[in-house]
C-alpha cells in the first residue's frame, strides 16, 4: 500500500483547556506521514504558548494569526497551504482516536477517484460529567446528496470524522462571508463526489457550554445561506431541489420548537414556523410541528406552564441558545 501525505488542519481559538490533548491525538497517530497545520485564530488565552511547546515536531506548521476572522477564511487559507493528498480537520476541543487516519487512508487508497470523502460516527464526551456516548451519523455511501439532505436529523456527517480528498476543498472552497463552512461543504462535495461510510467511531467531540452548535441563531442563518446558495450553484443537480426545500422547512421548524421549549423567544419561533411553512407547507401536518405552531400563537404564560409540565413528564429541561 502507498503511504500518501495527509494534511491535518487543527483550528484553535481560546480552548487552552483542551488544546494539548487535541494536538497529542494528532502527533501520536499510528499513521505518521502527516503534515500538521495548526491555525490559531487570534487566541487571547495560553493557546499560542501551548502550540509553541510542540514545535519540536518538524511536521507542524503554525499559522499564528494575530486577529480573529471567520473560520471559513482560516479553512481556505490552510487548505491552500496544504500539501497532502488528503485533508482531515480537527477543532481544539475535540480529539482523534489512535488509528483514525491509518484506517481511513487504507480504505481511500483502495477506492477510485470518484470518492471524495470517508466519514463515520464518533463519540461525544460531556465535559460536565465525563460521560462518553456514541454519536451516530448519516448512513450514506456513494452518490448520496438527496439522502444526506433527507437524513439530516439522523446525525448528518460528524464534522471531525471525515478524511477528505484535497481536491474537494480546492474545488469547493468555503464561502468566506459565512462564519463556518462545515455541513454546507459536505453537501457541496456530494454534488460531484461519492462518499464512503466507515461505520466505526474514530473521533471524540467534547460537549460543553461554548460549543458552536448551540449558537442557534447564527447556525440557522448559515444553514439558510448554504442551502439557498446550493440551489444556484452551477454543479447543483436540479433533481434535489425538493430535498433542499424540505430540509430548510424541517430545520427552521426544529429550531422554532427549541425556542418554544426553552422559553426563549416566542416571536422568533413564530417567524421560523412561517418561513418553514413557506418552504414546504406539508411539513405542518406532522403532529410535533403542528403542536409547536399552535403553541407559538398561545399566551406566553400558557406556553411556560405547558413547558414546565413537559419538563416534569420527560425529565428533560431544554436550555436556551447561547447566542442572542
Amino acid at each position: 500500500m502507498s503511504d500518501p501525505l495527509v494534511s491535518i488542519i487543527l483550528f484553535s481559538y481560546n480552548q487552552e483547556e483542551f488544546l494539548a490533548a487535541s494536538i497529542e491525538s494528532i502527533i501520536n497517530q499510528s499513521y505518521q506521514n502527516l503534515e500538521i497545520i495548526i491555525s490559531d485564530n487570534g487566541s487571547t488565552d495560553r493557546s499560542k504558548e501551548i502550540i509553541r511547546s510542540y514545535m519540536s515536531d518538524q511536521r507542524i506548521i503554525f499559522l499564528d494569526h494575530c486577529s480573529n476572522k471567520f473560520n471559513s477564511i482560516r479553512q481556505n487559507e490552510a487548505n491552500a497551504l496544504s500539501k497532502g493528498k488528503y485533508i482531515s480537520v480537527l477543532y481544539a476541543d475535540d480529539y482523534y482516536l489512535l488509528d483514525k487516519i491509518k484506517m481511513q487512508v487504507e480504505i481511500f487508497e483502495s477506492l477510485d477517484e470518484d470518492y471524495g470523502l470517508i466519514h463515520g460516527p464518533g463519540y461525544t464526551l460531556s465535559v460536565e460529567n465525563n460521560k462518553k456516548t456514541f454519536t451516530p451519523c448519516s448512513q450514506v455511501s456513494g452518490y448520496c446528496m438527496g439522502d444526506l439532505l433527507d437524513q439530516w436529523y439522523e446525525g448528518f456527517i460528524n464534522p471531525v470524522a471525515p478524511l477528505v480528498r484535497r481536491n474537494c476543498f480546492i474545488e469547493y472552497p468555503s464561502d468566506e462571508d459565512l462564519f463556518f463552512g462545515g455541513e454546507g461543504l459536505f453537501l457541496k462535495f456530494s454534488m460531484k463526489y461519492k462518499l464512503y461510510l466507515l461505520n466505526k467511531p474514530l473521533v471524540v467531540m467534547r460537549e460543553h457550554e461554548n460549543n458552536a452548535g448551540k449558537k442557534l441563531r447564527a447556525n440557522i442563518e448559515i444553514h439558510h445561506a448554504q442551502l439557498t446558495r446550493l440551489l444556484k450553484h452551477p454543479d447543483f443537480p436540479s433533481q434535489f431541489k425538493l430535498n433542499i426545500e424540505k430540509n430548510l422547512s424541517y430545520f427552521k421548524m426544529n429550531v422554532a420548537w427549541h425556542f418554544i421549549r426553552s422559553n426563549d423567544d416566542f416571536t422568533f419561533a413564530k417567524e421560523l414556523y412561517k418561513e418553514g411553512i413557506a418552504w414546504y407547507p406539508k411539513n405542518l401536518f406532522q403532529p410535533k410541528k403542528l403542536i409547536g405552531y399552535i403553541l407559538c400563537h398561545c399566551p406566553q404564560l400558557l406556553i411556560r406552564f405547558i413547558n414546565a409540565l413537559l419538563n416534569i413528564l420527560t425529565g428533560k429541561v431544554i436550555k436556551k441558545s447561547i447566542d442572542k
